[in-house]
């Protein structure tokens, strides 16, 4: 399986297993990327950690996450927000162009061969979803080269993160 897949697969059920981490920070309007760097850096090691080849790399140039061999390497962005649909706080636009300025920083960082990932996260997203956040999604899309994956997470009744991972152009 290739690297790329092993990271975005392990990201993803880390990020369903630790639901209960993403209501708590979300039912406080808090971020919570803090723990999911640290849980990702901890997942990757659990996984890859074994084989002398890969190296996980927190923090170089400026990037939140580098996984590598010898002939491949991921650069990992990761952005959390909470929203503020049914609550008062900052913009998401403020969010969406942070997500944004994470895909442009890695389009420009990336080798010829690397891949660039933002890793990001929106809670909550109620259900119905806002007329608005079809706009914020878009805006991010089009800084993207394609999405890698996306995931619904239930929080309580009505209430998801929605979870996106998105290669660079």
């Amino acid at each position: 399986m290739p690297l790329v897949d092993i990271v975005i697969d392990k990201t993803v059920e880390l990020a369903l297993s630790g639901r209960w981490r993403i209501a708590t920070c979300a039912a406080h309007g808090v971020s919570c990327e803090g723990w999911l760097k640290v849980e990702v850096l901890h997942s990757l090691y659990e996984a890859l950690g074994s084989f002398s080849e890969i190296e996980i790399i927190p923090e170089a140039r400026n990037v939140d996450l580098t996984v590598q061999t010898r002939t491949e390497r991921l650069l990992l962005e990761l952005k959390t927000f909470p929203t503020n649909y049914g609550r008062t706080g900052k913009p998401v636009t403020n969010f969406v162009e942070g997500v944004v300025r994470d895909l442009e920083k890695l389009a420009r960082l990336r080798g010829s061969s690397d891949i660039g990932l933002a890793v990001w996260m929106a809670y909550v997203i109620p259900e119905p979803v806002p007329a608005t956040w079809a706009g914020h999604l878009a805006k991010i899309e089009a800084a993207a080269a394609k999405t890698r994956r996306s995931e619904r997470i239930v929080l309580w009744e009505n209430a998801f993160a929605n979870l996106y991972i998105m290669e660079s152009k």
